[in-house]
């Protein structure tokens, strides 16, 4: 099903581990990449922080393919940098959503037919 293909709340390492092949594929240093607490643990999503820096061809190509990934996720923002002192070189802070597994439903128990309270 759909929902078994995304990742379980608060294990996003299979996700953040393909951003940073992904920015290394695209010649760009990973310079930081972790999840983001939430205030509202039931949200479906979780956010990831990403900051990249490089060339600045290579950073939108980043983008475009972050937009291609089969992972259900989006970005939510971003902020590119120039690096005053580097022609063409830029860094980028990307805020991505990430959809996960709902946690389960937590299940009543109802008492048995016949059961002694």
């Amino acid at each position: 099903s759909f929902e078994s293909d995304l990742p379980q709340r608060g294990k996003l390492t299979v996700v953040t581990d393909h951003i940073a092949r992904l920015a290394e594929e695209g010649s760009l240093a990973m310079q930081d990449v972790h999840a983001v607490a939430r205030s509202d643990a039931s949200a479906p999503e979780e956010q990831i922080d990403v900051t990249v820096k490089g060339e600045f061809d290579h950073l939108y190509d980043f983008l475009l393919q972050l937009e291609k990934q089969l992972q259900p996720m989006r970005v939510e923002s971003v902020q590119v940098n120039r690096l005053p002192d580097h022609a063409g070189q830029a860094t980028a802070h990307i805020r991505l959503s990430v959809l996960v597994q709902a946690d389960p439903a937590p299940v009543a128990s109802a008492p048995m037919e016949g059961a002694v309270p």
